[in-house]
């Protein structure tokens, strides 16, 4: 056997064991050690090469097995057939694309997300693999992976999946977006412990812990008390990336990544909610309060500046400047006589500065008036 898993799915334990052949084996558990041998359940040719696992899914009441020879196969607990084979040919959504896409390598790990229903597989190769267990091909590819992936595990309360590749790197995956939002590379893990390459990840949900093994094992928590938010939460379930206190009126905004929310500072209740960028997702990267405490400057990740009114969300203006890096800061400027003013959006590359004093034509421009860009020693 090159693999076995031990279930009860319907009140009776029974040992699936995955053979070097292709053939998946059922047999029951017992504890009567005088009995000289056990008879299977039954025996199924499921693949034509070696099973490099096999696993029971309860969510779908199949056993679910991937093999060397490049595909995975669901079979029945009970009878052992193949139900459906998942070897892709019909093609799968790549970048917006559809493409046709299988394995091209031997599979040897998955992980199942009961919640979604979805199934994440791994071969000797870079592509990680999402698939609906009812369907023959994959839904989704997702490629970014710098070396050989060697497992995958799911965190199904937080919709995220982990992988592993051989030179020890973790990526974390938003299943939402279908990108990265955390990497865990070498000096990364070795800072926490020192181990060999690893081999194999799994997820703890109760613990919110990612376990990894190799000669030993190692642990890493992976979601704080703090990112945990009730049912009934009415906050942000992102992290804020920018926050202003508007004294005047006693009011906090805040914002994260796609909406922005303002709170009564005395009795912290929500006021309202709007989303600047209706249809963008992940769009705002930070915002400003002009000197007034009227208006706010809703900056997106390439530039693009909108502003509102943020007592009811109204937006009054937007500029389509475009910015080399993702700015980290809204700021607005003006002389002591408010002749002059204007707003800056800065990066970490370039000022741009806008003015927001109409000019003798009575038309402020959408691209900004100037860009400020520091010398440095190489230029």
């Amino acid at each position: 056997p090159v693999t076995i898993d031990v279930v009860a799915p319907k009140g009776k334990e029974v040992m699936y064991l995955g053979m070097q052949d292709g053939t998946l084996l059922a047999y029951p558990t017992t504890r009567n050690a005088l009995i000289p041998q056990l008879n299977p359940y039954f025996s199924s040719k499921a693949h034509s090469d070696a099973i490099s696992k096999a696993r029971y899914l309860p969510g779908v009441d199949m056993v679910l097995c991937s093999s060397w020879d490049k595909t995975l196969s669901l079979c029945n607990p009970e009878t052992g057939r193949v139900m459906t084979r998942l070897d892709g040919g019909l093609g799968a959504k790549v970048a917006g694309e559809i493409e046709a896409s299988k394995h091209n390598k031997m599979a040897f790990d998955f992980s199942f997300n009961p919640l979604m229903r979805v199934v994440s597989t791994v071969a000797c190769e870079r592509d990680l693999f999402l698939w609906n267990p009812s369907s023959p091909s994959p839904v989704a590819v997702l490629k970014g992976q710098g070396a050989l992936l060697q497992s995958c595990a799911f965190d199904s309360t937080d919709k995220q999946l982990f992988s592993l590749d051989q030179e020890n790197t973790i990526k974390v995956w938003d299943l939402r977006m279908f990108r990265v939002c955390q990497t865990l590379n070498e000096a990364t893990i070795q800072a926490q412990a020192s181990f060999m390459r690893m081999s194999t990840i799994t997820y703890d949900e109760q613990t919110s812990t990612l376990i990894g093994a190799s000669h030993r094992l190692s642990s890493w928590t992976v979601r704080r008390a703090f990112s945990h938010f009730p049912p009934a939460h009415t906050g942000h379930t992102e992290s804020i990336v920018s926050m202003e206190a508007v004294r005047t009126t006693g009011t906090v905004i805040t914002s994260d990544q796609n909406v922005v929310m303002t709170w009564n500072a005395a009795t912290g209740k929500r006021n309202i909610v709007f989303d600047p960028y209706p249809g963008e997702y992940g769009r705002i990267a930070a915002f400003g309060l002009d000197r007034n405490e009227r208006r706010v400057y809703l900056a997106a990740k390439d530039g693009t500046v909108k502003v509102a009114n943020f007592r009811n969300g109204q937006r009054l203006r937007e500029v389509t400047g475009k910015t080399t890096a993702e700015p980290i800061r809204v700021v607005q400027c003006s002389s002591r006589d408010a002749t002059s003013k204007c707003f800056c959006v800065v990066t970490p590359r370039e000022v741009l500065v806008y003015n927001e004093v109409p000019p003798a034509s009575g038309l402020l421009s959408p691209e900004p008036d100037r860009t400020i860009r520091p010398k440095t020693a190489s230029t």
